[in-house]
């Protein structure tokens, strides 16, 4: 089993070699997605990953450093859907659920998706709303959310954020998601986890170990990502007081990383 970070990046200006946020769990070769930052396809294909073998996509919130990536991520598959039937071979019927806080806006990228690709349902992408509890348990993994505060519902229910607790081979990992602060994880953290993906975009890194050790939370590793003003400024540096704190249990995510579990 492994984690794929297809992009470290918060929802900053353009920089080199850093694309906003999303990554993959792969397992037996099925890549359960989180988040559909702008340069996922490509960093994923050029990494030699078939993003057709999807089987489930998480959105943890709709802002646009989370989704803009969406479109393209649709439009590859029915690339390698044209390219195969120009090699004379039959593309795989692709299908799987995409799970977001605002089904409306995906459904809108999907309708542009299929006027301008002529593919008829292939990909079939079942878009479901995200709900409070257990989203996933198939194949030996299972996905649970927290809902989380760092986008409030609008009068409507439209407009929620959502963390993440991921369960295979006997490991847990969370994803925080963007988070207002710690506490919205607490719930998940106090029962402890393996891996926790991390968000700097809003927060201070070594101050958030800092919080975690004081709770003694049974945190295995840390991989910072969504990566803030902080970070950016001087990684070497954040590193650095990270370390002091948990020691060699901290790792900066970067793009194109692979991190085996």
């Amino acid at each position: 089993m492994k984690i794929h970070i297809w992009g470290c990046l918060s929802g900053t200006e353009p920089m080199p070699g850093k694309h906003h946020t999303s990554w993959a769990l792969e397992k037996e070769g099925a890549l359960y997605w989180f988040d559909g930052g702008e340069n996922c396809s490509r960093a994923a294909h050029l990494q030699g990953y078939d993003v057709r073998k999807i089987r489930k996509l998480f959105i943890s919130h709709s802002h646009a450093d989370h989704t803009g990536g969406l479109f393209n991520l649709f439009w590859v598959m029915c690339k390698l859907n044209a390219l195969d039937r120009r090699k004379g071979e039959e593309p795989p019927q692709v299908a799987f659920e995409l799970l977001a806080p605002d089904p409306e806006l995906v459904e809108l990228i999907k309708s542009q998706l299929f006027f301008l690709s002529g593919e008829k349902e292939n990909p079939r992408i079942d878009v479901r709303k995200i709900r409070e509890g257990v989203l996933c348990d198939e194949d030996g993994v299972r996905v649970e959310t927290l809902r989380n505060h760092h986008i409030e519902p609008d009068a409507r229910g439209r407009g929620t954020s959502w963390s993440f607790r991921i369960t295979a081979e006997g490991k847990t990992v969370i994803y925080s998601g963007d988070v207002r602060s710690t506490d919205d994880l607490a719930p998940f953290l106090e029962q402890g986890c393996d891996l926790l993906l991390m968000e700097t975009g809003h927060h201070s890194a070594p101050e958030l170990c800092r919080t975690w050790q004081e709770r003694n939370y049974a945190i295995g590793r840390v991989l910072f990502m969504h990566h803030g003003r902080e970070m950016l400024r001087d990684q070497g540096d954040v590193a650095r007081r990270c370390e002091a704190i948990r020691g060699k249990t901290v790792s900066i995510a970067f793009d194109g990383m692979e991190l085996e579990l």
